[in-house]
């Protein structure tokens, strides 16, 4: 059986259309974010011996705190995967799948017009306008 379609207003389709579009790009900045604090990062190496408590419990420290950050981010990047799969969940009810809509964003987050596709593979997928 297929799912019912709901009447929406154009300001809901547009604030939908739009959290889709924030939702990419909070996605992809937290990726990059990840990305850029590993790349900047490394986790402590212990050494093969310590020589005193203080080492010990600065590399513990250390890593304490690596191990948080890194944590941090990757929720923040596994919040903002969720964020955008739910966004994307609700293009797919209303946006008939094979088409595309371009749609003009402008918010206090991101701007500028993109093409927001409904993939025959049920993807949906932002790009430039063609």
């Amino acid at each position: 059986m297929t799912e019912r379609i709901k009447p929406y207003s154009e300001e809901q389709m547009v604030r939908l259309l739009n959290e889709l579009v924030e939702a990419y790009w909070k996605r992809n900045e937290a990726s990059e974010t990840v990305n850029e604090f590993e790349e900047r990062n490394t986790q402590p190496t212990p050494p093969d011996s310590f020589d005193s408590v203080r080492e010990l419990t600065d590399y513990n420290n250390s890593r304490a705190r690596y191990d948080t950050r890194l944590g941090d981010l990757q929720g923040q990047l596994e919040v903002a995967r969720r964020q955008y799969e739910w966004a994307s969940e609700n293009v797919r009810r209303v946006l008939p799948q094979g088409t595309s809509v371009v749609h003009m964003v402008r918010s206090n987050y991101v701007s500028g017009r993109y093409t927001i596709s409904h993939l025959d593979s049920g993807e949906v997928k932002l790009g430039p306008p063609n």
